[in-house]
């Protein structure tokens, strides 16, 4: 989810250390606050820049929790011209009308791939198995009934070093092009706010571009080319090093893969491995400080291959037949225009993984081979979870033009003074 006071960030969720780069930002905060100001993140429960280096605030909740029944129970007021909407994504009158508006609205024609999400994608991201539908937040011109806003979080457990915690997790934020100077955010997210503490849900996390106070890690999101000549063409580029103009030959032998998979009892996972790749999920997550905590309905709904949506390969051991380890990846279009021979870029994001027996990387070039014989043309993964381990070794790269894109993971109601490295996170928004 993208957040701010004045606009509305319409993509959500991402070298260096970015982990010491948001560090030295907290250093310098005394210097950087009257040149940042969030007026709104300002009124909310959540770490302020000015407190950085105050040792004597606790972690934990912010704001106490009390009864639903002391929590506000109207909505928050909006401009006389708009409504409050219910959205119900099981209607598929409501949900069409949902997804044209999001589909018209929510990428950024600036981002260097503005993904576009398939009626199938954004209904399988909203329809979480633990669901509130009070929580899927439309506003709406009251004359023309049109939504002109958008924001959606699902109820999660979450992990935070040894306190566990139930979360919104703000996936989807969306306001119409014209209106992202009316301030509609800050309501938007005060009343997701408010809708989420009378279900007794007071704490949240959410990711965005925007830098605001104050970020728990930063991540990168980097890119592996699996068709480099479509990639080219389509003018997205990689560093590769101090190059300005790089031959569609060198780019074909710099991103060569290898043909075919290599580890013995590499598989599609189907619904029979739900319950092993739970646990082997579940285990693989404890070594992180932020995770989510899973289960059974989280792997089936989010990690069971679904054409279009999110495809999963396990790993057998042929001799005692038990799963050693898996890797998750989600599928996205992402537009091409005016160009004549192609319509669309297929990609794919790295999504959550297992490994005990299998090297990362090479589990990694696997789960690239069998992208790229899928049809995809460009891989990419953030570097949370240790990814960098594998990822450079892979040549993950950033794009040229987003070099120095980062995404940034937030808390609501939630103060951690740590800041963590990307490899201390494991939760993928």
């Amino acid at each position: 989810m993208a957040t701010d006071e004045d606009s509305s960030a319409s993509s959500a969720a991402a070298g260096g250390s970015p982990g010491g780069k948001i560090a030295e930002i907290t250093r310098l905060i005394p210097l950087l606050t009257a040149l940042n100001k969030h007026p709104f993140w300002e009124t909310q429960p959540v770490p302020q820049f000015t407190e950085a280096g105050d040792l004597t605030l606790p972690d934990g909740p912010i704001l106490p929790q009390i009864p639903s029944s002391d929590v506000k129970q109207d909505p928050y007021n909006l401009p006389a011209q708009f409504e409050w909407t219910d959205i119900d994504i099981d209607d598929d009158s409501t949900f069409s009308d949902l997804h044209r508006f999001v589909s018209n609205n929510y990428a950024d024609n600036e981002a260097p791939l503005p993904f576009a999400y398939s009626p199938g994608f954004l209904r399988w991201l909203l329809r979480d198995p633990n669901q509130i539908k009070s929580l899927h937040v439309g506003v709406s011109v009251k004359n023309t009934k049109k939504l002109i806003g958008f924001i959606a979080a699902t109820p999660a457990m979450l992990r935070v070093q040894t306190e566990t915690f139930r979360v919104a997790v703000a996936n989807v934020l969306c306001v119409h092009k014209k209106l992202r100077s009316k301030r509609l955010v800050p309501v938007l997210v005060r009343e997701l706010a408010r809708r989420a503490q009378l279900e007794g849900i007071w704490q949240g996390v959410f990711a965005t571009e925007r830098h605001l106070p104050t970020p728990i890690c930063a991540s990168r999101l980097l890119y592996r080319f699996l068709n480099p000549n479509k990639m080219k063409r389509c003018g997205h580029v990689v560093k590769t090093g101090p190059v300005d103009e790089i031959s569609i030959r060198r780019l074909n032998k710099w991103y060569k893969a290898a043909k075919t998979v290599e580890t013995r009892g590499f598989r599609k996972m189907d619904s029979g491995d739900v319950t092993e790749v739970s646990e082997m999920l579940k285990l693989y997550l404890k070594k992180f400080e932020v995770a989510l905590e899973v289960d059974e309905h989280f792997v089936e709904h989010f990690l069971l291959p679904k054409p279009g949506i999110v495809d999963c390969y396990v790993v057998e051991d042929s001799e005692t037949n038990k799963l050693t380890d898996f890797c998750s990846f989600l599928i996205h279009s992402v537009e091409v225009e005016n160009d004549p021979k192609y319509s669309e870029l297929k990609c794919v994001v790295l999504f959550y993984y297992a490994t005990y027996e299998t090297a990362h990387l090479k589990l990694m070039k696997d789960v690239l081979v069998t992208a790229k014989e899928d049809g995809a043309d460009l891989f990419m993964a953030y570097d949370i979870m240790g990814n960098l381990s594998f990822l450079d070794g892979l040549l993950f790269r950033p794009k040229i033009d987003d070099d120095l894109k980062e995404i940034y993971y937030y808390f609501y109601n939630y103060r951690m003074k740590e800041v963590l490295e990307t490899r201390e996170v494991a939760l993928i928004i």
